[in-house]
């Protein structure tokens, strides 16, 4: 398979805001770090027309850089420079890939009702009935009271659920990259 198959074996896709104030130092690294689940092609920017002219070989590679248009690939770390570019265009939210684990919903009510869960967790993907088939619960949505009791009422007692972000998956994720034997450019 493809790098983009390894990935989606290992971990699950969430979207992560862009325009989402970063408070310290966990959600900063929550987004620069960031593995692209998505290609993304950003237009160069043009300069403007009075602006002065580089003079040294360093202002005229990055007014090159800045001019060109930038191929973001599926499985590139977003960067410092990326993510400027990305808000620059307009766009808001790019697909990254992300770690889960399974929780114990019971564990998961009991944490919420003795006040230690202050945010509520996220299905990082569906989870559907094992004797039906049926999905019960998508990706992507919170556990609220209303969906950990229809989970429950489904015998269902695990689910899978976003991980705390952090740099650990890009670690990994580039590490599993540059192992594979089956990419030509490694």
């Amino acid at each position: 398979g493809s790098n983009s198959d390894i990935l989606r074996l290992f971990f699950a896709i969430r979207e992560l805001d862009l325009t989402k104030k970063r408070e310290g130092r966990a959600e900063t690294r929550a987004l620069l770090g960031a593995i692209l689940a998505q290609n993304v092609e950003l237009p160069g920017e043009a300069t403007a027309e009075d602006a002065p002219k580089a003079k040294t070989k360093k202002a005229r590679a990055e007014r090159e850089r800045a001019e060109a248009n930038l191929l973001v690939r599926e499985g590139d770390e977003i960067t410092e420079e990326v993510f400027h570019r990305l808000r620059r265009q307009g766009i808001d939210k790019v697909k990254v890939f992300c770690s889960y684990m399974n929780i114990d919903l019971r564990d998961e009510q009991d944490a919420i009702e003795r006040g230690e869960r202050t945010a509520r967790r996220v299905l990082a993907i569906d989870v559907v009935a094992p004797d039906t088939g049926e999905v019960i619960a998508e990706q992507g949505q919170s556990l609220s009271d209303t969906l950990l009791k229809k989970l429950r009422k489904a015998d269902i007692v695990k689910a899978p659920v976003f991980a705390s972000s952090g740099r650990v998956e890009s670690q990994l994720i580039r590490n599993t990259l540059l192992k594979d034997p089956t990419d030509p450019t490694h």
